[in-house]
């Protein structure tokens, strides 16, 4: 088994209105934060036993399902290996 985390973020020039919202009440209390952006991350259990193989399947998981290419996009990044699976 492989645990994979999915980042989901807007592209740069799409309007962020959740970070914007989100920024405006962190300056609001004071805190010194000059931008902040708003994004989506999830975890999720290959059934793989190959590294390589189970980011593939994630990568087709992530650009069908899991964000939408127009506005979004995403990383992965391995989190954790089954030493069973090594």
């Amino acid at each position: 088994m492989i645990k994979i985390g999915c980042k989901i973020m807007l592209k740069e020039e799409v309007l962020d209105t959740k970070g914007r919202t989100l920024l405006e009440l962190v300056q609001k209390e004071d805190f010194n934060v000059k931008k902040l952006r708003y994004g989506k991350y999830i975890e999720f259990d290959m059934n793989q036993k190959n590294r390589e193989q189970a980011l593939r399947e994630a990568k087709v998981l992530a650009q069908n399902l899991l964000h939408n290419d127009l506005i979004e996009t995403f990383q992965l990044e391995v989190l954790k290996e089954s030493n069973e699976n090594k």
